[in-house]
């Protein structure tokens, strides 16, 4: 899902997700809308990282780790 802040934050809220994929650029940009709303209860482990030939964006992809309750 790209973009969708409010969906990925009730997904991730509700045990909805098992990945999350972050693309990172080399631009910044200030001042902006946050990613996520609030402290999500969830833990997250880094599982992949991939580059790019020429480029200096990174993917970062991370395990969505859901705390017991």
């Amino acid at each position: 899902m790209t973009g969708s802040r409010t969906l990925w934050n009730d997904l991730l809220a509700h045990d909805l997700i098992d990945e999350i994929h972050l693309m990172i650029g080399n631009l910044l940009l200030g001042e902006g809308v946050p990613v996520f709303v609030g402290k999500p209860d969830v833990t997250l482990r880094l599982i992949d990282i991939r580059r790019w030939e020429d480029s200096d964006n990174v993917l970062l992809r991370y395990e969505v780790r859901h705390k017991s309750i």
